[in-house]
């Protein structure tokens, strides 16, 4: 059954290191032409995959995307150094064949490779179906596997890229050419480097919503600030006043009780158009809420009756 929503696994969880993988030497006339080909995927399961545990990729309608497949550099669009030719699918699983650009990331590869670097290959493969296998067994490429395990079904191989480490624990490759031995060294674990790509993914995560939750503040108190003035201009064509620069400092400042009392105890200007004028001792007393202390003494209440009268 389709368990998982795609969306929810990073890009990483869909890259998985290859197989062996070899690179050899063609010449043409003067012009070298470097090569590689080998096994992308055996046809077998991935043990404990850091995101999807056990794993076997059917490879029964498998495709690969736009005829010929990129070779990347650490799968980074802007490093293209090859691409594949050629694949077959049989006893042996997943094999490719493809060629070296002699652009300066496959002259890279080639020249590495050559002077002994164990480069690995990691292949990016989206499938169109996940199935989730909890119980019993299954059977894949001609082999049964025991659950649970996870099955990509109908998969699409996008890029396969040269890696400094694989993007699986269990399987590495090393790149030689034509004179070099050809066994592949084994078992190199990068736990670590995936736990630390997990933790960036999640800190790039919560770094967004704490944005998301600061825009989300701002815009409410732009949107309170925009009310306020709308809300004292009203007071003021109500009352017919003009207040001062610190009379508007003093009512932007409190808050929604303080500010909602003091408007609806403000008197309508008389019919003769005249306001009436309030003390700014007034405004200063709902500003900061009554904590400073008055020689005057009194409530907020007895001052506006006494200050509305005059």
């Amino acid at each position: 059954m389709n368990k998982f929503n795609f969306d929810d696994a990073p890009n990483s969880a869909y890259q998985f290191l290859a197989g062996d993988v070899q690179t050899q030497i063609e010449k043409t006339g003067d012009k070298t032409k470097r090569t590689f080909s080998g096994v992308a995927y055996h046809g077998g399961q991935i043990d404990d995959h850091w995101y999807w545990g056990n794993l076997v990729f059917d490879l029964d309608n498998l495709d690969l995307a736009n005829g010929k497949v990129p070779m990347l550099v650490e799968h980074d669009r802007d490093q293209r150094c090859g691409f594949i030719n050629s694949h077959n699918i049989g006893d042996a699983g997943l094999s490719i064949e493809g060629t070296l650009l002699s652009n300066e990331h496959g002259t890279t590869i080639a020249n590495d490779a050559d002077e002994g670097y164990p480069w690995q290959m990691s292949v990016s493969i989206t499938p169109k179906r996940v199935e989730t296998v909890e119980s019993g067994t299954v059977t894949v490429n001609g082999r049964t596997f025991n659950a649970p395990v996870t099955i990509f079904r109908s998969n699409t191989i996008r890029e396969v890229s040269f890696c400094a480490l694989g993007a699986d624990r269990h399987t590495s490759a090393q790149v030689f050419n034509e004179n070099r031995d050809h066994t592949t060294p084994k078992g190199d674990n990068v736990e670590l480097e995936q736990a630390k790509a997990k933790i960036t993914e999640l800190e790039a995560s919560l770094s967004q919503e704490q944005a998301d939750k600061q825009a989300a503040i701002d815009a409410l108190n732009e949107f309170k600030q925009a009310k306020r003035e709308q809300d004292i201009e009203a007071l003021a064509t109500k009352t017919g006043q003009e207040f001062s620069e610190d009379k508007l400092t003093a009512l932007k400042s409190m808050d929604e009780t303080s500010f909602s009392m003091f408007a609806s105890m403000m008197p309508a200007k008389t019919e003769q158009g005249k306001g009436v004028q309030l003390s700014q001792e007034l405004f200063n007393e709902q500003a900061t809420h009554g904590v400073q202390a008055r020689d005057t003494g009194g409530s907020f209440e007895t001052k506006f009756n006494e200050w509305s009268k005059a």
